[in-house]
């Protein structure tokens, strides 16, 4: 027998996402790259890995007003005399 790929339900989820039960939903309902969720037992469960992939996938959020300050302070730095 091979191992079993590891699931999670709702609070899994929530706790890997950091996120409420709703923004789950809404993620379901909205973001057709979601990964689909079976019922085990009357649970909603996913399967950890395609969670995983999931959070992967997502494109990192760059804070451009951190790299504005860093810019204006080189500019700053470089003309005072």
């Amino acid at each position: 027998m091979t191992n079993p790929r590891p699931v999670g339900d709702m609070r899994d989820l929530q706790r890997s996402l950091k996120c409420c039960r709703t923004s789950v939903y809404k993620l379901m309902r909205e973001d057709p790259e979601f990964p689909a969720p079976f019922k085990i037992l009357d649970k909603l469960t996913w399967f950890l890995d395609e969670i995983e992939d999931y959070k992967a996938s997502r494109p990192r959020r760059i804070y451009t007003a951190v790299i504005t300050l860093v810019i204006l302070a080189g500019f700053f730095t470089s003309h005072v005399a």
